[in-house]
């Protein structure tokens, strides 16, 4: 008979499967912005879920944090694609989407100019430099299709996209989204095992506690089963046909002995 650990780890595979299986089916066809985000998820879940599943197979249960870790990244996933099925999947709400990734991207560039001014005069190796920062902005700023992602082009500011926590107050209100509501509180949870800190050493160290870490992560491959169907559906309705195969019903396999309700 297979322990918690070993049933988790085939759980998440059979899950990932399902991803896998509508990427090849999806492989080289036309795709735009919505698109590009939907098989992207699609993809990392055929990948990340599979290293879960090693790690879980692989590994003794007092060295799982990495699956932890990963973890978080799906509730992520969960969570952001759960705030674009509320907007109906708006073209709009991609591309502030989007605009949020790229400004924090040329933020990160901006951020290193700083640093290398104010501690090494602007001479460090590997660091931005006004030069650098100056050409990254014109070079994105001069590709037509990017406009689109500012608020105000002249000014360069770009349009935004509420962080985890905002996008989650706003879901939360709607009944429909009632059944997901503890996906944020995992989501947080993990977050400990992301920034470590003396909280996570406790974690670690209290009794009993793995074991239910363990039975937490049955919960979060029910949000990544959503994901993959949430993003299977939207490709669907955005004009990519194909089949949502889960021939060994996995997720009825996941729900078994849980009061987690289905949406």
């Amino acid at each position: 008979m297979m322990n918690d650990k070993e049933i988790l780890s085939d759980l998440a595979r059979r899950t990932g499967a399902i991803a896998t299986d509508i990427c090849k089916q999806l492989n080289n066809i036309e795709v735009q912005l919505r698109d590009k985000y939907l098989l992207g998820i699609m993809n990392r879940h055929s990948i990340i879920l599979e290293d879960v599943a090693n790690i879980l197979s692989q590994k003794h249960e007092s060295r799982l944090m990495s699956a932890f870790i990963l973890s978080r990244c799906l509730l992520d996933d969960f969570l952001t694609i759960l705030y674009f099925h509320n907007k109906q999947y708006d073209n709009s709400v991609f591309i502030n989407h989007t605009s949020e990734a790229y400004k924090q991207k040329l933020k990160m560039v901006t951020e290193s100019r700083k640093i290398n001014e104010k501690y090494f005069e602007g001479k460090q190796i590997g660091m931005a430099t006004k030069e650098i920062e100056r050409g990254q902005y014109e070079s994105f700023c001069s590709i037509e299709s990017n406009k689109i992602l500012f608020k105000n082009f002249k000014k360069r500011e770009f349009k935004s996209f509420p962080k985890t926590g905002s996008a989650f107050a706003e879901l939360i209100k709607s009944d429909t989204n009632a059944a997901s509501a503890n996906s944020y509180v995992l989501w947080k949870f993990f977050s400990q095992y992301v920034h470590y800190s003396l909280v996570t050493y406790e974690l670690e160290q209290a009794k009993g506690a793995r074991q239910i870490e363990v039975r937490q992560l049955k919960e979060v491959l029910s949000y990544c089963y959503k994901t993959i169907f949430m993003a299977s559906s939207a490709l669907v309705q955005f004009g990519h046909p194909h089949i949502f195969n889960d021939p060994t019903n996995v997720f009825e396999a996941i729900m078994k002995g849980r009061e987690v309700p289905k949406t």
